[in-house]
C-alpha cells in the first residue's frame, strides 16, 4: 500500500475512484506485469453516437447522444445499456446499435 501512495503521491493523481487502463491487451488479464509505459490513470468515456449507415448526402449528421463515464475496463456492457437506455429516455426513435470497445 505504502508503494501505491507513492506512486499516486508522485504522479499528483487527484482521481482516487477512477482506474488503470492497460493499453497491451495480453496484459489485461494480469495488469500486475504491466510496466508504466503500458498503463495509465484515468476514466474510460463511453460515447453514443448517431451516424447514417447510408452515408448518403444531406443525411444524419455524425452526432454525440449521450456520454457517461467509468473505470477502464469495468462493466463495459452495463455502460452500452445506460448510453441506450439515456438516448430512449429523451424519446429518440430506436434503430439499430453495434459497439466498439477499443
Amino acid at each position: 500500500m505504502k508503494a501505491l501512495n507513492r506512486l499516486v503521491r508522485d504522479r499528483g493523481v487527484l482521481e482516487v475512484c477512477a482506474g488503470w487502463h492497460v493499453f497491451k491487451s495480453e496484459i489485461r488479464v494480469d495488469p500486475s506485469k504491466a510496466k508504466g509505459t503500458d498503463k495509465k490513470w484515468g476514466w474510460a468515456a463511453n460515447v453514443a453516437v448517431r451516424v447514417s449507415s447510408t452515408r448518403r448526402e444531406g443525411e444524419v449528421p455524425v452526432a454525440i447522444m449521450a456520454l457517461t463515464f467509468s473505470g477502464p475496463n469495468e462493466s463495459v456492457s452495463g455502460e452500452a445499456l445506460n448510453l441506450m437506455e439515456s438516448v430512449a429516455d429523451r424519446w429518440h426513435k430506436p434503430g439499430d446499435a453495434a459497439s466498439d470497445n477499443r
